[in-house]
């Protein structure tokens, strides 16, 4: 017989201390759960997060507990949290059908049905019979328009399920895309009766009978659901936002306040009232709200984003500075947090710090196209125009509806002096809108800049019968009734303004603007002094020298404009307006001066650099304006005229002409109209004798502007150096009748003498 082993004490106490250890492990946990459901019943969702996470912490490779705290989430509406909770628990099991759905459920809300559908297919490959996964199937069908494979997705669900409410909620939804409003309503009716709480059927109900503008019968279903449960704080909530379509504010109200009290005061029901009180122009009790939950509530998000909202717009820039601050920290990978910090960042004329705002917000999500957008914004605030637009056509490659990217886009080629395809992109908004606003005055704005005032003024008086209280509008109108020389009707338009908005300069210097084209600078003159008597600035100075100089009263001009730096140093404007005056004066120094001092006040601007390039090579200070354009594509590397320029002084330098050929490309894909742009890249090729490609650019050139003799002199250049000898003769003849000093050119020269012209 074998001996009987005992275990020493200490093994006996440490399995015995092990075993225990596991037995508290397990109970904390199973406790930790039992009061993070009990918290969920309660619909403290902030609580019961912490005890979800309290959990993980015991037990980090459960799928459940993911999962659990996903749905946490989703009830406290923190979706940008609930989805990696969701993609850890199918990490660690992937067949988790449940978080499979939520997460595409996600899918579908965040508008991306494709992904939905393709979440819902790997389920039913595994699961041919689970009626979830059909349902969310037919729900994608139904956003990507497959109406008919919905409806029988639908169908296969109800056939598993012949007494869901989802499912005839779900296949009323498909009959209704498809048109069929009785077939639908029919649905939802027989989901309300098999399920009285399902108030997703009564809220489609009431759809389908607004679509047939019944808003009656609408609204007895509403309240049917209401009635039904009387507990229910999502059924006022829905009744709250029928009364708010309605325009109906009193009952909206009524319908809100008795949903905070049914959902015990909850921080989604308050901020519902908030938006509402902001929706109807009552910011006060908007901002008094969302400013206790983000002090009672702070991880309520949505609160809290409002809250900065309201400050940027009442430009309360220190509390919003403050507010989005502390908002990022404890949320540092929220994208929606992360851009508004931006635009506090841009109301606080602090551009850099924006885009590093957005560079964040990017990395956080990638797919956002307000992040593109208001990098855009950033990149102009800049003065970095090409990476501007580079950012807008990003946000619309993300989102093809994003309206604001295709206006800022417009608006951005305007300046650019491409009313072409400002006018292109207005045209778009207006064919998806039909009436929009700043469309309206973005495309008469660009059919002025074409030429065509008479229907730029249909435009504006659309937009200013659209809006009859908006300056915009009025000053537009007033402009292209100036220059079809209406002058009374531009001046009424021009008073209008005055009256729409009496701090305003704009309507004074429309009004100036009529006195000038009549003839009357004087006028015009005595206006600005009488504003001018009422209370200086350094912008009415400017708009003062502005009259001035019109008037070629160029000292009066130079001291309206000094007057304007002194009241404002650190006007950008000002010292601009001040060096292009010594500009036209020749005073170059001067203008140097000035334009020095904006570059150190904006150091950031493309334009500012540019200019100073431009001047720095009028006064054959070539290297200081190599160096000025390099700032400026530093900033921009598709800065177009910089690039224009830098490679025009390489093409006639003869030096780096690889480089050169990089920026007169890059010029031409950012100033595709321009003759200069196309001149200085044929040159280019001239240089480095690719004179074929040379030839078409020169072409395009003297197309564009047949009067300049030196585009037909590159162009006979390129001609002769590419063998068509008669054709070089030909635009040679031609750019000396044109410009008889083309003669002392050295190309001129060369040519002269191997054509046998020198001496004609």
């Amino acid at each position: 017989m074998k001996p009987v082993r005992v275990l020493p004490v200490a093994a006996v106490l440490a399995v015995l201390l092990l075993l225990a250890g596991c037995a508290s492990k397990a109970q904390r946990e199973t406790r930790l759960v039992a009061r993070a459901r009990q918290y969920t019943a309660q619909r403290q969702y902030d609580a019961a997060i912490i005890e979800y996470r309290n959990a993980l912490r015991l037990d980090p490779q459960s799928a459940r507990l993911h999962f659990a705290l996903a749905q946490s989430y989703l009830h406290n509406r923190q979706f940008a949290l609930a989805v990696p909770e969701l993609e850890r628990a199918i990490a660690i099991e992937p067949d988790f059908p449940q978080a499979q759905l939520a997460l595409g459920e996600l899918e579908l809300a965040a508008k991306r049905p494709a992904k939905a559908l393709a979440t819902a297919q790997a389920v039913l490959g595994k699961h041919a019979q689970d009626a979830d996964a059909l349902l969310l199937k037919a729900s994608a069908l139904i956003a990507t328009g497959e109406v008919s494979a919905a409806q029988e997705a639908a169908r296969q669900a109800l056939a598993l399920r012949p007494g869901s409410a989802p499912a005839h909620v779900t296949l009323g939804l498909a009959l209704m895309a498809g048109h069929d409003l009785p077939g639908a309503q029919a649905e939802f009716r027989r989901a309300t009766v098999l399920d009285a709480s399902a108030l997703s059927a009564y809220r489609d109900l009431a759809t389908s009978y607004m679509i047939e503008r019944q808003p009656a019968q609408a609204e007895q279903a509403l309240r049917e659901a209401a009635q039904a449960n009387p507990q229910s704080a999502a059924a006022q909530q829905a009744l709250a936002e029928f009364y708010v379509g309605q325009r109906e504010w009193p009952q909206a109200e009524a319908a809100l306040k008795t949903a905070v009290r049914l959902d015990h005061n909850s921080p989604q029901s308050r901020e519902n009232l908030a938006s509402f009180y902001l929706a109807t122009g009552r910011v006060d009790p908007a901002l008094a709200i969302d400013r206790e939950l983000a002090h009672e509530a702070p991880n309520f998000v949505p609160a809290r984003l409002q809250w900065v909202e309201i400050l940027l717009a009442q430009k309360q820039l220190a509390e919003a500075g403050t507010a989005v601050d502390s908002l990022v920290r404890d949320n540092p990978g929220n994208a929606a947090a992360l851009v508004l910090q931006a635009r506090v960042r841009l109301a606080q004329n602090r551009p850099q710090d924006a885009l590093a705002a957005l560079n964040d917000a990017q990395r956080a999500n990638p797919s956002l196209a307000a992040v593109q957008y208001w990098m855009g914004q950033a990149y102009l605030a800049s003065g970095q125009a090409g990476l501007a637009q580079h950012s807008f056509e990003q946000a619309l490659a993300l989102d093809a509806n994003d309206d604001e990217a295709r206006l800022a886009l417009g608006q951005l080629a305007l300046t650019q002096n491409q009313p072409q395809q400002a006018l292109t992109n207005a045209q778009l908004l207006l064919a998806k809108h039909g009436q929009s606003v700043p469309a309206l005055l973005l495309a008469g704005s660009a059919l002025l800049r074409l030429n065509r005032p008479a229907e730029a003024e249909t435009s504006f008086r659309q937009a200013a019968k659209l809006a009859p209280n908006a300056l915009d509008p009025a000053l537009r109108l007033g402009a292209a009734l100036l220059v079809q020389k209406r002058y009374a009707e531009a001046r009424a338009q021009f008073q209008r303004a005055a009256s729409l908005a009496p701090t305003s300069l704009q309507p004074l210097a429309g009004l100036m603007a009529v006195a000038q084209a009549e003839g009357k600078p004087d006028a015009g003159i005595a206006l600005a002094r009488e504003r001018a008597g009422k209370g200086d600035s350094a912008d009415l100075e400017l708009l003062l020298g502005g009259a001035y100089e019109d008037a070629h009263q160029l000292a009066a001009a130079e001291d309206a404009f000094r007057r304007a730096v002194q009241l404002d140093p650190k006007s950008v404007r000002a010292h601009f307006t001040l060096a292009a005056l010594y500009q036209q004066q020749h005073n170059l120094a001067g203008a140097q001066s000035e334009l020095a001092q904006a570059v150190a006040l904006d150091p950031k601007n493309v334009s500012l650099w540019t200019t100073l390039g431009i001047l720095d090579g009028q006064l054959n200070k070539t290297s200081d304006a190599e160096q000025a354009y390099e700032k400026a594509l530093a900033l921009d590397p598709n800065a177009g005229i910089a690039s224009n320029n830098l490679a025009w002084i390489y093409c006639q330098q003869g030096t780096h002409l690889d480089r050169a050929l990089d920026l007169a490309q890059r010029a031409r894909r950012a100033l595709p109209q321009m003759p200069t742009v196309a001149d200085t890249l044929g040159m280019v090729y001239v240089k480095m004798k690719l004179f074929p490609s040379a030839i078409p650019l020169f072409q395009e050139a003297v197309k564009n502007q047949p009067t300049d003799g030196s585009y037909h002199l590159h162009l006979a250049v390129a001609l002769f150096g590419a063998g068509e000898k008669s054709q070089a003769r030909a635009e040679l003849r031609e750019a000396l009748r044109l410009d008889a000093a083309l003669r002392n050119q050295p190309e001129a020269q060369s040519l002269m003498a191997a054509t046998g012209q020198a001496g004609r």
